[in-house]
């Protein structure tokens, strides 16, 4: 590494690592964007002025500036910019993700497909980053009319030590950022070494630089994963693939060392939104220098405290997994089934729209029943009723046969839009058991949803104290709509359990197996929490007639779903004690570099 890496974290650059010793990438990074350390623009209110734009103060930069020159970020911005299609060529994404205009596109006429690279279809990455830009919602609270620097974004490493940052000037949090700040690291590192890096949108950072070929001489050497405490906020399928804990590069690395570095900073705030341009900067540049030296002095004692938790961690992950007579070999083909299976393209679309049809058919269906039994009360009415009133029954009648024909040309039409609706609605129709299948898929999708808009708005609510915009009336409101969004929640879980227990009655009867799967009951305990772990994200009990009878282990074998958890979190472990052993070796080294110099000074 570079000299100006190796002074920046001594534990990951301190010490010289073997080429392909280690599965492990040598060097873990993580993004992310903080706009509550705006800065307010700024006028002459001299008389005469008019409130043009003021001056800039005096330039102001510290001797080990960690900043990104804004020349290098322009540089990026135009290479992104140029990087993108014409207009009109391709049709955009309903939504586009994070990064707002720099999205990537989807062509007109195109299925849902894996583009070349990735793993996961472009129907769940477009639902992820619909997922985000209303989560977001820092994006709309930064208007450029009010706000010269909208925030700044960090680069941090996996002990929260910053490596690099730049200054923000635009309303969103645009991919050129996270870029420069890559292609600069990646530029001073060894030639042979490789990156993780972790950020809240890495799924969509990841198609974009394979989409417009960004990062062409290092895309071999990155690999990209999500943050842990974001990854509620991603598809599962993209969970599958980007999660920290579902992979085996990680060890326990969690990817949020940016959020505790705004943590660190959040004292600055009500200053920095009226200093000046370049001492905004000078002051963000100290502020990072002294929380640094702090995490220095401290990096001894965090490997110890890492090693003895993760130890504990581990020896409770191996007893549990020691009850498990399954084989790590078998348990990691299992899970690559279920990647395989859940990661398909077309299928899975197909079958979506073709559930949404039949939820279409059977809500006109519903309403035809209601209106032909109307149609038969108003007949007989007719019957006893003078014949004046008979005109207008007579009328009213002409007009619910007429609205039954359009509805039945609607149930013709939907189910012309996918060859097996049809014996799918014939085997729901005179079967309770499919019925709760289908309303309990539809009800787990709506949990989902709304556990996630929860998390989204509690987010906003403890990340107040970033802004002193967020007043009590406002912090109230939104309690109060997280309660509310707690009892919706709350209603939509005992209307799934009720399901779920009427199923139960219904095993062994009507054709329907004795060991036939019951889906697991939502428990409101740790449900707001989405850990990837969660049965929540599977559709165990709700997908059997996907495998013609025969349910995956991965799916349906309740001691091979825990022992692909548990072998993760045993492999997990295994590699963090492996990472500390080997920042251990790095932060020796640094020292006895540094002792040498001092003495030989």
């Amino acid at each position: 590494p570079s000299d100006y890496l190796r002074s920046r974290c001594p534990l990951c650059f301190g010490g010289v690592n073997k080429v392909g010793e280690s599965k492990l990438p040598e060097f873990f990074l993580c993004l992310d964007a903080c706009f509550a350390l705006r800065r307010n623009k700024d006028y002459d209110c001299r008389p005469g002025q008019k409130k043009q734009p003021g001056t800039q103060d005096p330039r102001i930069v510290p001797p080990g500036t960690r900043e990104l020159p804004r020349s290098f970020l322009e540089a990026w911005k135009a290479r992104v910019e140029a990087a993108q299609p014409v207009k009109g060529h391709e049709r955009r994404t309903k939504h586009a993700s994070k990064q707002g205009e720099y999205a990537v596109d989807v062509a007109d006429g195109e299925g849902d497909c894996v583009e070349p690279g990735l793993r996961v279809p472009n129907s769940y990455l477009d639902n992820c980053g619909e997922s985000f830009i209303a989560a977001d919602g820092e994006r709309v609270k930064t208007p450029g009319q009010h706000f010269s620097d909208t925030g700044m974004m960090a680069g941090v490493c996996r002990h929260d030590r910053v490596i690099v940052w730049s200054n923000m000037w635009t309303p969103g949090e645009q991919q050129f950022y996270a870029l420069a700040i890559i292609d600069f690291v990646m530029a001073q590192l060894p030639v042979h070494w490789r990156v993780g890096i972790l950020y809240d949108v890495g799924c969509q950072i990841h198609r974009s630089t394979l989409k417009w070929n960004l990062l062409p001489q290092w895309m071999p050497r990155i690999v990209f994963g999500i943050s842990v405490f974001h990854a509620y906020g991603h598809q599962w399928v993209c969970q599958l693939w980007y999660h920290p804990r579902k992979g085996n590069i990680w060890g326990l690395t969690d990817g949020e060392g940016c959020e505790r570095l705004w943590s660190d900073l959040r004292s600055l705030i009500p200053n920095l939104r009226v200093t000046g341009f370049h001492r905004r900067l000078f002051l963000l540049d100290l502020q990072i220098e002294h929380q640094d030296r702090l995490k220095l002095c401290q990096a001894g004692v965090w490997l110890e405290k890492r090693v003895r938790a993760t130890k504990a961690r581990l020896a409770l992950a191996e007893a549990k997994r020691d009850k498990i007579q399954y084989t790590d070999e078998y348990l990691q083909a299992q899970f690559e089934a279920q990647r395989a299976y859940q990661s398909r393209p077309l299928e899975r679309q197909s079958k979506k729209k073709g559930f949404h049809a039949v939820e279409k058919i059977l809500a006109v269906r519903q309403r035809l029943n209601a209106a032909q039994d109307l149609v038969e009360v108003l007949q007989k009415q007719l019957m006893s009723v003078p014949l004046s009133d008979s005109i207008a029954s007579r009328n009213e009648v002409a007009e619910i046969t007429t609205s039954i024909a359009e509805q039945e040309k609607i149930v013709s039409r939907l189910s012309k839009q996918d060859n097996d609706l049809t014996a799918k609605l014939e085997k729901m129709r005179g079967h309770a058991w499919f019925e709760h299948q289908l309303n309990m898929r539809a009800l787990k999708a709506r949990i989902i949803a709304k556990a996630c808009e929860k998390n989204f708005e509690t987010r906003n609510l403890t990340g107040a104290f970033r802004s002193k915009a967020v007043d009590h009336n406002t912090m109230e409101h939104t309690t109060k709509a997280l309660k509310r969004r707690y009892r919706s929640v709350k209603s939509l879980v005992a209307d799934y359990n009720k399901r779920r227990l009427n199923m139960m009655k219904l095993r062994g009867r009507g054709g329907i197996s004795k060991n036939a799967i019951i889906p697991p009951p939502i428990d409101m305990k740790g449900l707001f929490g989405l850990d990837v772990n969660n049965d929540i994200w599977q559709d165990i009990g709700l997908a059997d007639d996907e495998f013609d009878g025969t349910v995956p282990p991965w799916l349906g074998d309740e001691d091979v779903r825990n022992g692909i958890r548990l072998m993760q979190e045993v492999v997990n472990c295994r590699d963090e004690l492996y990472l500390c052993d080997r920042e251990s070796y790095s932060l020796q080294q640094w020292f006895e570099d540094e002792s040498a110099a001092l003495m030989a000074a």
